[in-house]
């Protein structure tokens, strides 16, 4: 849990001492490839709810680091760690509902060496027990670079209370 509050820290305090830049009193920048690969995450992180089939659950958790976290909109509790991420959102395995529109915008990417950042908007639609949800809000993906490629450290996202 005090890995979560030091990646939060960093981003505020690097924000404070390079006027505005979250990352680049970090480290030196990384090149445009990262920047491009921060990003096709970003994208593959919406894209892989789409099937709305099996593949979803391990399409989805593949993009997450080992301890990776997400950060629930409402105040919901953080779920840290692959495996009760996948436990939280795909009980045995299931997904609860159908993806219906899940689309996003790229406010601001930055990478600096193995760390990165990508903030944005998104448009989710989904429909559960008949129902269907609709909303929009804010994005923050903070993405690591691993051995087999970048994968999902923290995602959080807020929109309208309900």
């Amino acid at each position: 849990m005090l890995k979560y509050y030091t990646i939060a820290l960093f981003i505020c305090l690097g924000a404070g001492l390079t006027g505005g830049s979250l990352l680049h009193a970090a480290a030196p920048m990384s090149s445009a490839q990262d920047e491009a690969a921060v990003v096709a995450l970003y994208d593959a992180y919406h894209t892989t709810w789409m099937p709305n089939d099996s593949s979803v659950p391990n399409a989805v958790m593949q993009l997450f680091a080992d301890d990776g976290a997400i950060l629930p909109h409402h105040g919901d509790p953080i779920v840290a760690g692959r495996k009760n991420i996948r436990n939280h959102w795909f009980p045995d395995n299931q997904i609860g509902g159908t993806v219906d529109r899940f689309t996003h915008t790229v406010e601001r990417v930055e990478v600096a060496e193995s760390l990165g950042y990508i903030y944005g908007r998104f448009s989710l639609a989904y429909t559960y027990e008949g129902t269907v949800t609709t909303f929009d809000g804010n994005q923050l993906m903070i993405a690591r670079k691993e051995s087999d490629g970048w994968k999902i450290v923290a995602v959080m996202w807020n929109d309208p209370p309900q």
